[in-house]
Protein backbone atom coordinates (compact mmCIF):
# COMPACT_ATOMS: atom_id res chain seq x y z
CA UNK A 1 0.00 0.00 0.00
CA UNK A 2 1.17 3.65 -0.82
CA UNK A 3 0.94 6.65 0.81
CA UNK A 4 -1.62 8.12 -1.50
CA UNK A 5 -3.86 4.50 -1.55
CA UNK A 6 -4.28 4.91 2.42
CA UNK A 7 -5.20 8.77 2.14
CA UNK A 8 -7.55 7.40 -0.26
CA UNK A 9 -9.18 4.95 1.95
CA UNK A 10 -8.82 7.05 4.99
CA UNK A 11 -11.23 10.27 2.78
CA UNK A 12 -13.39 7.50 1.25
CA UNK A 13 -14.25 6.43 4.91
CA UNK A 14 -14.90 9.54 6.08
CA UNK A 15 -17.54 10.39 3.30
CA UNK A 16 -18.55 13.06 1.34
CA UNK A 17 -19.65 15.37 4.32
CA UNK A 18 -16.10 15.67 5.60
CA UNK A 19 -13.46 18.15 3.28
CA UNK A 20 -10.47 15.80 2.92
CA UNK A 21 -6.88 17.37 1.37
CA UNK A 22 -4.18 15.42 1.27
CA UNK A 23 -0.64 16.41 1.33
CA UNK A 24 -0.59 19.66 2.94
CA UNK A 25 2.30 22.63 3.44
CA UNK A 26 1.55 23.79 7.13
CA UNK A 27 3.67 26.62 7.98
CA UNK A 28 4.20 27.15 11.67
CA UNK A 29 6.25 30.50 11.45
CA UNK A 30 9.01 31.58 9.33
CA UNK A 31 10.47 29.61 6.38
CA UNK A 32 9.41 26.63 8.90
CA UNK A 33 6.81 23.73 7.78
CA UNK A 34 5.94 20.18 7.68
CA UNK A 35 3.92 18.57 5.83
CA UNK A 36 0.61 16.90 6.73
CA UNK A 37 -0.15 13.75 4.84
CA UNK A 38 -3.75 14.42 5.39
CA UNK A 39 -5.89 16.82 7.04
CA UNK A 40 -9.47 17.13 7.34
CA UNK A 41 -12.48 18.74 9.10
CA UNK A 42 -16.34 18.48 8.75
CA UNK A 43 -17.75 22.05 8.00
CA UNK A 44 -20.63 21.97 10.69
CA UNK A 45 -18.46 21.59 13.15
CA UNK A 46 -15.18 23.42 11.97
CA UNK A 47 -12.39 21.72 13.11
CA UNK A 48 -9.52 20.70 11.98
CA UNK A 49 -8.05 16.55 12.20
CA UNK A 50 -4.47 15.78 11.15
CA UNK A 51 -3.18 12.46 9.74
CA UNK A 52 -0.26 11.08 9.81
CA UNK A 53 0.29 8.15 7.64
CA UNK A 54 3.32 5.36 8.71
CA UNK A 55 3.08 2.19 6.62
CA UNK A 56 6.28 1.50 8.50
CA UNK A 57 7.46 0.94 11.85
CA UNK A 58 10.71 2.92 12.22
CA UNK A 59 9.37 6.08 9.89
CA UNK A 60 6.98 5.97 12.64
CA UNK A 61 10.01 5.81 15.11
CA UNK A 62 11.56 8.55 13.39
CA UNK A 63 8.72 10.81 13.46
CA UNK A 64 9.40 11.87 16.87
CA UNK A 65 12.76 13.28 15.62
CA UNK A 66 11.24 15.99 13.52
CA UNK A 67 12.10 19.90 14.36
CA UNK A 68 8.53 20.37 14.22
CA UNK A 69 6.51 18.08 15.21
CA UNK A 70 2.70 18.67 13.77
CA UNK A 71 2.46 21.48 15.68
CA UNK A 72 -0.41 23.57 13.19
CA UNK A 73 -2.03 26.15 15.69
CA UNK A 74 -5.51 25.06 13.26
CA UNK A 75 -5.07 21.34 14.13
CA UNK A 76 -7.77 19.98 16.74
CA UNK A 77 -7.24 16.30 16.65
CA UNK A 78 -4.03 14.49 15.81
CA UNK A 79 -4.05 10.86 14.67
CA UNK A 80 -1.33 8.06 12.95
CA UNK A 81 -2.74 5.57 10.79
CA UNK A 82 -1.06 2.65 9.95
CA UNK A 83 -1.75 -0.13 7.88
CA UNK A 84 -3.72 -2.95 9.61
CA UNK A 85 -0.57 -5.75 9.16
CA UNK A 86 1.42 -2.85 11.14
CA UNK A 87 -1.15 -2.47 13.80
CA UNK A 88 -1.72 -6.05 14.52
CA UNK A 89 2.25 -6.91 14.50
CA UNK A 90 3.68 -3.79 16.10
CA UNK A 91 0.60 -2.22 18.79
CA UNK A 92 2.37 -2.83 21.69
CA UNK A 93 5.26 -0.95 20.30
CA UNK A 94 3.15 1.46 19.08
CA UNK A 95 1.00 2.20 22.15
CA UNK A 96 4.64 2.21 24.30
CA UNK A 97 6.16 4.72 22.22
CA UNK A 98 2.66 6.84 21.83
CA UNK A 99 2.33 6.43 25.66
CA UNK A 100 5.71 8.23 26.09
CA UNK A 101 5.86 10.83 23.19
CA UNK A 102 2.20 11.38 22.57
CA UNK A 103 -0.48 10.08 24.67
CA UNK A 104 -3.09 12.35 23.52
CA UNK A 105 -2.49 10.98 19.58
CA UNK A 106 -5.42 9.15 18.37
CA UNK A 107 -4.97 5.56 16.57
CA UNK A 108 -6.78 4.80 13.50
CA UNK A 109 -5.85 1.76 10.75
CA UNK A 110 -6.62 2.27 7.10
CA UNK A 111 -9.57 0.48 6.21
CA UNK A 112 -9.98 -1.73 4.07
CA UNK A 113 -12.62 -4.28 3.01
CA UNK A 114 -11.39 -7.25 5.16
CA UNK A 115 -10.72 -4.56 7.63
CA UNK A 116 -13.13 -1.56 7.72
CA UNK A 117 -12.60 -0.57 11.41
CA UNK A 118 -10.99 3.35 11.24
CA UNK A 119 -10.58 4.40 14.59
CA UNK A 120 -9.22 2.79 16.80
CA UNK A 121 -8.29 5.05 19.30
CA UNK A 122 -10.25 8.69 19.53
CA UNK A 123 -7.46 11.86 19.57
CA UNK A 124 -7.63 13.62 22.58
CA UNK A 125 -8.24 17.61 21.65
CA UNK A 126 -5.90 19.81 21.90
CA UNK A 127 -6.82 22.66 24.09
CA UNK A 128 -7.13 26.13 22.94
CA UNK A 129 -7.56 25.00 19.24
CA UNK A 130 -10.67 27.18 17.98
CA UNK A 131 -13.30 26.23 14.94
CA UNK A 132 -11.94 27.24 11.85
CA UNK A 133 -14.43 30.00 10.73
CA UNK A 134 -15.53 30.71 7.26
CA UNK A 135 -12.84 32.49 6.27
CA UNK A 136 -10.20 29.56 7.19
CA UNK A 137 -12.43 26.95 6.04
CA UNK A 138 -12.33 28.40 2.58
CA UNK A 139 -8.67 29.31 2.39
CA UNK A 140 -8.28 24.72 3.28
CA UNK A 141 -10.84 24.44 0.61
CA UNK A 142 -9.09 26.46 -1.78
CA UNK A 143 -6.00 24.53 -1.37
CA UNK A 144 -8.01 21.21 -1.78
CA UNK A 145 -9.43 22.62 -5.13
CA UNK A 146 -6.37 23.36 -6.42
CA UNK A 147 -4.85 19.68 -5.87
CA UNK A 148 -7.64 17.53 -7.02
CA UNK A 149 -6.19 17.96 -10.87
CA UNK A 150 -2.52 17.15 -9.91
CA UNK A 151 -3.62 14.07 -7.90
CA UNK A 152 -4.29 11.79 -10.62
CA UNK A 153 -3.22 14.28 -13.45
CA UNK A 154 -0.30 12.00 -14.51
CA UNK A 155 -2.18 9.55 -14.68
CA UNK A 156 -4.35 10.56 -17.12
CA UNK A 157 -1.44 12.53 -19.47
CA UNK A 158 0.25 8.98 -19.30
CA UNK A 159 -3.37 7.60 -20.36
CA UNK A 160 -3.09 10.13 -23.13
CA UNK A 161 -0.01 9.28 -24.25
CA UNK A 162 -0.47 6.15 -24.56
CA UNK A 163 -3.59 6.33 -26.26
CA UNK A 164 -2.14 8.60 -29.17
CA UNK A 165 0.55 6.20 -29.41
CA UNK A 166 -1.53 3.28 -29.96
CA UNK A 167 -3.52 5.78 -32.66
CA UNK A 168 -0.04 6.39 -34.29
CA UNK A 169 0.87 3.21 -34.45
CA UNK A 170 -2.43 1.17 -36.05
CA UNK A 171 -2.45 4.03 -38.53
CA UNK A 172 1.22 2.85 -39.07
CA UNK A 173 0.51 -0.40 -39.57
CA UNK A 174 -2.76 0.13 -41.83
CA UNK A 175 -0.33 2.29 -44.13
CA UNK A 176 2.33 -1.19 -44.18
CA UNK A 177 -0.14 -3.00 -45.59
Amino acid sequence: MTEREAQILIADQLGLSVVSIPNVSVPIGGWNWYEADLIYFRPKSGYLTEVEIKLDYQDFVHDFEKKHYHDDRDVKYFYYAFSHELWESRKTDILNVLADKNPDAGIMTIPTPAFPNLIIRRARPRKGVDRLTPERQMKYMRIGAYKWWKRHSEEVIRRCIEDEYRKVTRNAMGRCK
